[in-house]
């Protein structure tokens, strides 16, 4: 089996500074494809200059488990050997446009929503209408909740050009549903270690101990507030010591600021602690000491949500806001405890976006204000957390049914299953295609060849029959002139000086038409050869002879 990625480093690495949901999720993704993909080989379609060293030393890194082929735009058309791209994001309409140049129906394009909320994921969602998104192209879904997002831009993608153009062939888009993954056999050992992990994170016996694990961010994430309230309410209520250890990283000095500030507030009831959560071995320490885990999550940006299957892969009972993609890992009373949510009734009030849109929030704000109407039942998760503080029976059940349900459903080596189904699914669809317009190079309206988007520049049109003889440049001037700076610059698409001298010398005769020229420059590829002619024609290696013809 032969499959390719589009390669951008940081999509699949999980060493960058402010770490990402989408970078563990590529990272963890790359080594289970090369685990459990059976692959013969694995394409690296790399776009930029400034990438492909990267992607070189990748190959190297890896060249062990799987034989890696680093494709270049100038090779792009090998990716018809594999028969699928994956592109890390939802942004493929620019990948199935760059298809064109080749055939439609050569590769299956196919992306994956992460964050749905900014305004390029919006943009690039809306775009699978209007673009040359074709049937055995797809774009996957985390989970039934971002595909719900993901329908409503179309729909009224779908609505406007109805209204605006009174359209009636709407295509037919793939979007199937395929959660993340975790390797769970990384979490298998941590029972055995949580004496030693507890005691070095100072942690007794006598604590209960909740961990959260991801970005510390009250607007782009989680709002800590409400989970404060209830962990203070349950300790209260219980006399229970509670010790919540946020593991995770703060995007700056000022996030931390704040967090440690509002903290103050409830330290009388409860025991914080942080530990850096781009540490795996740290991580690891985090779950395999704590009692419970808890997200709330309550952010627009947020669209599965990877640590609380992760939580559930280490036995630990789950608390989590019923939320997003949370709502369909986590089954209520089984595994843990769904915390409902509300936003207000739907209203006609487009503020919040135009704020966005109109640059007066930047995304975050924009995340952080909409999260601010975006409630968790504190009740509700009070009741819940007194339930888990109060039954270590309970947390062991719980944990025990989620790291089942882990196993079972969100193992990688499950996970990718699936997208074998998909790329079987997508060929299928590509082999019956019965357009042959769709398996050639077909025209991008945005991208025209500059020599027909600006035919109407020139005051005439250089013709195969028009006569030429030679020009000053030609004879000891030519090699000269051609490799000048200002002109070899562009060696990649002109005429070679050995290509021009050889043809000229073949010709043996004092006029000669554009076409013969063109036959010798470029054999059996007349558009290029008339282009390499207009080369020689600039700088009077060829001459024109009493102008172009009528």
């Amino acid at each position: 089996m032969i499959t390719a990625l589009y390669y951008s480093p940081e999509a699949y690495s999980i060493s960058a500074e402010k770490l990402m949901g989408r970078n563990v999720a590529g990272s963890t993704f790359l080594e289970a494809l090369i685990e459990f993909g059976q692959l013969e080989k694995l394409q690296l379609f790399v776009d930029r200059g400034s990438t492909q060293k990267q992607a070189i030393d990748l190959k190297d890194s890896l060249s062990r488990l799987v034989e890696i082929e680093v494709i270049s735009p100038l090779n792009f058309y090998k990716l018809e050997e594999a028969g699928q791209l994956f592109l890390p994001g939802p942004t493929i309409e620019n990948l199935c446009a760059r298809r064109s140049f080749i055939g439609h129906s050569r590769w299956s394009t196919y992306g994956i929503t992460h964050t749905t909320a900014s305004q390029k994921a919006m943009d690039a969602i809306g775009s699978l209408i209007t673009g040359p998104i074709q049937p055995w192209d797809a774009l996957i879904c985390t989970s039934p909740s971002v595909k719900s997002h993901v329908l409503e831009i179309l729909e009224a993608k779908v609505s406007y050009l109805r209204h605006r153009f009174n359209i009636k062939k709407i295509p037919d888009l793939n979007l199937p549903v395929i959660p993340l993954g975790v390797d769970t056999r990384r979490f298998e050992a941590l029972p055995n270690r949580r004496k030693k992990a507890r005691s070095k994170l100072k942690l007794t016996e006598n604590e209960v101990v909740f961990c959260f694990v991801g970005r510390l961010s009250w607007h782009a994430k989680a709002h800590p507030i409400p989970m404060y309230l209830a962990l203070a309410e349950a300790a209260k209520k219980t006399g229970k010591k509670i010790t919540i250890v946020e593991c995770g990283w703060y995007a700056n000095t000022q996030t931390k600021d704040a967090f440690e500030q509002t903290q103050k507030t409830f330290r009388s009831d409860i025991r914080f602690l942080h530990v850096d959560g781009r540490e795996t071995d740290a991580v690891n320490d985090v779950y395999a000491a704590s009692d419970i885990f808890i997200s709330l999550s309550d952010n627009i940006q947020e669209t599965f949500g990877i640590t609380p299957i992760e939580a559930m892969a280490a036995g630990l009972p789950v608390v989590v806001s019923d939320w997003d993609g949370y709502r369909h890992s986590v089954r209520d009373g089984v595994d843990g405890f769904l915390i409902q949510t509300f936003v207000p009734a739907q209203t006609s009030s487009q503020d919040l976006i135009y704020r966005y849109e109109m640059n007066l929030d930047t995304y975050d704000y924009y995340c952080g204000h909409t999260s601010m109407t975006n409630i968790v039942d504190v009740g509700q998760l009070i009741s819940r957390i007194i339930q888990l503080v109060e039954s270590k029976e309970l947390r062991k059940k719980m944990g025990k049914s989620g790291k089942m349900i882990a196993c079972e459903r969100f193992d990688w080596s499950v996970i990718i299953r699936k997208y074998f189904d998909l790329w079987e699914m997508l060929d299928e669809i590509r082999a019956a295609n019965q357009d042959p317009i769709l398996t050639k190079p077909t025209i991008w309206p945005e991208r025209l060849d500059p020599m027909i988007a600006f035919k109407e520049y020139p005051t005439k049109k250089l013709k195969v029959n028009d006569l030429l003889k030679t020009g000053a440049a030609y004879s000891s001037m030519l090699e000269q002139i051609m490799r000048d700076h200002m002109v070899d610059y562009a060696k990649q698409v002109i005429c070679s000086p050995e290509r021009a001298r050889t043809a000229l010398e073949k010709l043996k005769k004092d006029t000669f038409t554009v076409g013969e020229l063109a036959a010798l420059v470029a054999p059996d590829n007349l558009e290029l050869g008339m282009r390499f002619v207009g080369n020689l024609v600039k700088f009077d290696v060829v001459r024109l002879l009493n102008g172009t013809s009528k």
